[in-house]
């Protein structure tokens, strides 16, 4: 699957803090790397976060599917 700028994508991400919870976080794509992504998403509390990774756990994102915001850790 081709990854394009400005394409809305689904992050399937597994956080450390909490191997057994899977978040379907809504994102962006801002550049695309030979072996990774860069994108753009929104925090549970509004604010944007940039992060690179493998384009083996993003894909394409349907208009009306929903998602999730990238969590915060707990403590934070």
């Amino acid at each position: 699957m081709p990854l394009m700028p400005g394409q809305q994508v689904i992050w399937t991400y597994h956080p450390q803090w909490r191997r057994s919870a899977v978040y379907r976080v809504a994102a962006e794509v801002v550049q695309v790397d030979r072996v990774r992504v860069r994108i753009r998403m929104r925090t549970a509390s509004g604010a944007a976060l940039l992060r690179w990774v493998r384009p083996e756990n993003l894909r394409p994102r349907a208009l009306d599917e929903p998602a999730e915001p990238y969590p915060e850790p707990p403590g934070v």
